[in-house]
């Protein structure tokens, strides 16, 4: 479909942020990942489910990284690619004994998987869950490259996870002490704050502090460990929303460079990928997602930046390695938070108009949405979100202690909530099995901060 208007780039740049300060280190070099074991011998997998009415039939998320798998007692599951951020990847996990499943991408070098049988097709709603069959052993989190960054972690291929993924209808989470810490940038936390953008890449989390500021407020990078020892890693960085490519570089929707900015890791260097449309600049991007294939959809609303170049608010498409975007869907009212189904075939945006969903053909996005999602988040003015590998969506609800979690079909799964925050901003999974829910929220009084609780089953990295 055709788009209107065209963009005209504001021109590629690099530039190098200043370093951290004392006590923040930048990511070091991977080591090469150490052979799996042997997956048992299962029976061959039927088909990666049906398909969900609304949506396509579920292919398990993106492919993970890692070698090629040997398989046992049945065909191979095929390994991810190579990652780009260094030397090739080491060996992964044995695949599964059972014959690579029919629904969807391939079985991911990363995991140990058992021949398990085929899990359902995705619901009505567009986010199918993911078919295929069980992993036994969790999904890893990724090869890393020689030298260079750690490579993205994606949900298993063609695995399917049974059971909720709440341990209860309502889920408690915990503050992390010191994140963000009590220094200058907040006034020793008394000043308000809006905390963002939450993604987890390699060993650590990362996320977004901003000041109260409706014109370009200042922003910085901040690092928690698996062990939530917390630091900073970016000054100045601008960011708001943040996401992982698949070389494991830090890209971000950025309202100080009104455009999307990637760091590079370790070294952090920061390279504008765009920043202009229809030869203004961009309000001030907020939020971003990031298809297998490269391609970067982001949201446009105008919250931070007073003078609206743009005059409206938009959601973008920027195709990889392009350096001009296209305008896409008729969502128009503050685009904030936005995501990708597991099978990247449905595009959902939230914001001043509550949730809707955007059918991906051919990799063109409808201009025209649907609705979705139960009361707590149909119409009402949401922020970020994030998915599990069932593929349930977790909403954060603006002006709420509440992230809403959201069944493939659009019914309501259960809420996790905070306490102490003025409201939740957004949401990511992370950790050492991927298993750790991660929210953010703004506040002032040091009520603004990271907070996170453990579930069932893994999620996506932002």
């Amino acid at each position: 479909m055709k788009r209107p208007g065209s963009v005209v780039v504001a021109g590629i740049s690099v530039l190098t942020l200043s370093a951290c300060v004392i006590g923040c280190s930048g990511s070091s070099p991977g080591t090469n990942g150490s052979g799996g074991t042997q997956g048992s011998g299962g029976a061959a997998s039927s088909s990666g489910g049906s398909q969900g009415s609304g949506g396509a039939s579920s292919t398990g998320g993106r492919v993970g990284t890692g070698g090629a798998t040997s398989g046992t007692g049945g065909a191979s599951s095929t390994g991810g690619a190579v990652g780009t951020g260094g030397a090739a990847k080491s060996g992964g996990a044995t695949g599964s004994g059972g014959a690579t499943s029919s629904g969807g991408a391939t079985s991911s070098g990363g995991a140990t998987s058992s021949g398990g049988t085929t899990g359902s097709g995705g619901a009505a709603g567009g986010a199918t869950s993911s078919g295929g069959t069980t992993s036994s052993g969790g999904a890893a989190g990724g090869a890393t490259g020689s030298g260079g960054a750690t490579a993205a972690w994606a949900c298993p291929a063609a695995s399917t996870f049974t059971g909720t993924p709440l341990p209860s209808a309502t889920v408690a989470a915990t503050r992390i002490v010191g994140a963000p810490p009590a220094d200058t940038f907040n006034n020793m936390g008394n000043n308000f704050t809006n905390v963002e953008g939450p993604v987890w890449i390699g060993d650590s989390l990362y996320f977004s502090e901003m000041t109260n500021a409706n014109n370009i407020p200042p922003s910085r990078v901040l690092k928690i460990t698996g062990s939530d020892v917390v630091s900073e890693f970016i000054t100045n960085s601008g960011t708001n929303g943040m996401a992982v490519d698949a070389a494991g570089n830090l890209v971000t929707a950025n309202h100080g460079a009104q455009g999307i900015v990637r760091f590079s890791l370790p070294d952090k260097t920061a390279t504008t990928l765009v920043s202009m449309y229809n030869s203004k600049k961009f309000n001030c991007p907020n939020d971003l997602t990031i298809a297998k294939d490269g391609t970067i959809y982001f949201t446009d609303p105008d919250y931070q930046n007073n003078a609206k170049p743009q005059g409206t608010t938009s959601v973008y498409q920027l195709a990889p390695g392009a350096s001009t975007a296209t305008l896409i869907t008729d969502y128009t009212t503050e685009p904030n938070g936005i995501s990708l189904s597991l099978d990247e075939q449905t595009l959902i945006v939230g914001g001043g108009m509550g949730l809707k969903k955007y059918a991906i053909t051919a990799g063109t996005v409808a201009m025209t949405g649907t609705a979705f999602g139960p009361d707590e988040v149909n119409g009402k003015n949401t922020d970020g979100m994030a998915l599990d590998c069932a593929g349930n969506l977790y909403v954060a609800v603006v002006s709420t202690d509440n992230v809403i979690v959201v069944k493939p079909d659009g019914t309501k799964l259960g809420t996790v909530t905070i306490s102490g925050a003025q409201a939740v901003t957004n949401v990511a999974f992370g950790g050492d099995d991927h298993q750790t829910l991660y929210l953010t929220g703004q506040g002032s009084g040091k009520g603004q901060g990271v907070f996170k609780t453990h579930l069932n089953i893994p999620g996506k990295p932002y």
